[in-house]
């Protein structure tokens, strides 16, 4: 039986809810939720050597909450010779964070960002997993990177004015939600909807991003037809 075949089966096993495999994933699942997280790991060791792919996420998650750092490390680097995925460096370099080596995980999550290539879709997916291991300012720097190469950040206008937001910058924030498409003025009234979008709790920010707004406006050639 293929490599590939067993994982397959696993998996379609663990769909169906009708193989003997399922049973352990539940069993470690309940564990981990436990927090008898020594007795989970040993099951999703077992269920990661039978489906590395399908429980991946849990077996690092519940490593990682055990403290179990240097085995963590061993299981992404195990999972990247396995799976060319460049955002599996966002979990090394939470594992070193964790682990108190900092200058590593700097510098492993600054090599995940010399992978930005200015495709937009790879930038999003990058954005995500910084986003969801709370590294918003690492976002942040993937969007701009892949504005600086294309020269157009106006493709995620919304997405990265709200990152500058969370992270107090209100100034960049609102010149990111005041930039448009090449030979296209400001949508005073759209950029007014985004704000209170985002800042609807926050009114005094509101009202300072309504007013820099009207400034833009104002400092627009008027069209002449």
């Amino acid at each position: 039986m293929t490599k590939v075949f067993r994982r397959y089966l696993f998996l379609i096993l663990l769909l169906t809810g009708g193989s003997v495999l399922a049973q352990p994933l539940a069993e470690a699942r309940q564990l981990a939720a436990d927090r008898k997280y020594g007795n989970a790991i040993e099951l999703y060791k077992t269920l990661y050597s039978q489906s590395p792919d399908t429980v991946y996420v849990e077996y690092y998650d519940v490593l990682m909450a055990d403290k179990k750092y240097r085995d963590a490390e061993k299981l992404v680097e195990k999972q990247m010779t396995m799976r060319d995925e460049p955002v599996l460096l966002v979990d090394l370099g939470r594992v070193y964070f964790f682990d108190g080596r900092y200058t590593k995980a700097t510098e492993t999550f600054n090599k995940l960002l010399t992978r930005v290539n200015g495709d937009l879709i790879f930038t999003e997916k990058i954005v995500k997993a910084f986003v969801a291991a709370g590294l918003e300012d690492y976002a942040i720097a993937a969007y701009e990177r892949t504005g600086m190469m294309i020269g157009a950040s106006y493709y995620f206008n919304g997405p990265l004015a709200r990152l500058y937001a969370n992270c107090d910058n209100l100034d960049k924030a609102i010149d990111q939600l005041l930039i448009t498409m090449p030979g296209l003025q400001v949508n005073e009234e759209n950029v007014k909807s985004g704000w209170m979008e985002l800042l609807c709790d926050e009114p005094e920010k509101v009202r300072k991003a309504q007013k820099a707004v009207l400034v833009k406006v104002n400092q627009q050639p008027k069209n002449i037809h």
